[in-house]
């Protein structure tokens, strides 16, 4: 949360760490589908272009590796967080929102889930914000509420996969970054 990050010093670090980066990345999305014609993260990035409005999202995971203790130098687990056991993790990268045509709800706008192996997932907010709409699971959801809020850059989430489902998009004029993590 102390520390100033954009998409550039993003960009700065992976051109500087790409060997181990591109090594450690698996499991390509785009707009929240798995994306299995992406053969590599350098070729996923090189076409993306971070500050179009048009509301998407890409994202990976990051397998365990010399890639992923480089990136626990930029995105550090949250103190409270001793241990992870689980090596869940994923790059968010949204795009600033579109403006919505008349008739079209937020509600209707691709959104991103979070995903992870174990129970527990911590977000954190990178740049930018994000709209996290907390849905319960099916188990739950003619007694539960559902809940809606706002993350904002330098901010921590932290629920269980057991008891909610979770989605989060950008209507923001600004594009996002978020870093997730499953742990046990």
């Amino acid at each position: 949360g102390h520390t100033e990050h954009s998409f550039e010093k993003f960009m700065t670090f992976f051109k500087e760490n790409q060997a181990d980066l591109e090594h450690d990345a698996c499991e390509f999305y785009t707009n929240g589908a798995l994306n299995e014609s992406v053969k590599s993260l350098t070729e996923f990035l090189a076409e993306w272009n971070h500050y179009q409005a048009a509301g998407k999202t890409i994202s990976w995971k990051i397998c365990y590796g010399k890639g992923l203790r480089m990136l626990r130098t930029m995105f550090p687990r949250p103190y409270c967080i001793h241990s992870e056991g689980a090596l869940d993790k994923s790059i968010y990268l949204l795009q600033p929102g579109e403006p919505l045509e008349e008739g079209v709800t937020d509600k209707e706008i691709i959104s991103e889930a979070a995903r992870g192996t174990f129970d527990s997932i911590w977000i954190a907010q990178v740049t930018g914000s994000t709209t996290i709409t907390l849905f319960p699971v099916d188990d739950c959801e003619n007694e539960c509420e559902q809940f809606e809020f706002q993350l904002n850059q330098g901010d921590v989430f932290f629920y269980s996969q057991h008891v909610w489902r979770v989605t989060f998009y950008n209507l923001a004029n600004e594009p996002a970054i978020v870093f997730s993590s499953s742990f046990s």
